[in-house]
């Protein structure tokens, strides 16, 4: 008897393909993310000046966010949505149908 491992194929055609492998790039995120800042903005009738005082964001760092040039952090995130009187939910909603 022969007690040597056995090794299994696998036919690479069925292997479905890994989400990870067709998500979209980090330009598509940061450009989904920004479309759904400056929608919820000019929902408000707010300027990049005013929503990035309120927010307390500098206001060329505010281009840059809704230039989709820059990513930023949770905490900004968070701050962006209070100045617009969104949750995040709300925020990441809009973001995903601008990604589709």
């Amino acid at each position: 008897m022969d007690n040597s491992p056995q090794l299994h194929t696998t036919n690479v055609s069925n292997v479905p393909t890994s989400p990870a492998l067709s998500a979209p790039s980090a330009i598509a995120r940061r450009q989904a993310f920004a479309q759904a800042i400056r929608y919820f903005r000019h929902e408000r009738g707010l300027s990049q000046e005013a929503l990035a005082h309120t927010a307390e964001i500098d206001r060329s760092y505010m281009g840059r966010i809704e230039r989709a040039e820059r990513s930023i952090s949770l905490d900004k995130i968070g701050a962006l949505c209070d100045a617009l009187h969104i949750s995040e939910l709300e925020l990441f909603q809009q973001y995903t149908l601008n990604l589709h």
